[in-house]
């Protein structure tokens, strides 16, 4: 059930970016964006993501990212 909510609010995160950059209102740096393309790179591999990638990824810190996997709320790698 998590999972599927996960997966609907990542489709919309990836959905408004991609509409925002068509649209030329996305404000990011260089960094920024290599940043992101390669966090969605290593979505498309068959690796896993480290502790430290996840995180970037969903943009928490790691006692937030510990604390959801505590609850259930993301699944343990």
């Amino acid at each position: 059930m998590k999972n599927d909510i996960f997966k609907k609010m990542l489709s919309n995160v990836l959905r408004k970016t991609a509409d925002d950059l068509d649209s030329g209102v996305y404000d990011c740096n260089d960094d920024e964006i290599a940043d992101t393309l390669d966090i969605l790179s290593s979505m498309n591999s068959t690796r896993e993501l480290s502790k430290e990638e996840a995180c970037r990824y969903l943009n928490m810190s790691r006692s937030t990212f510990d604390t959801y996997i505590r609850n259930g709320w993301i699944p343990q790698g």
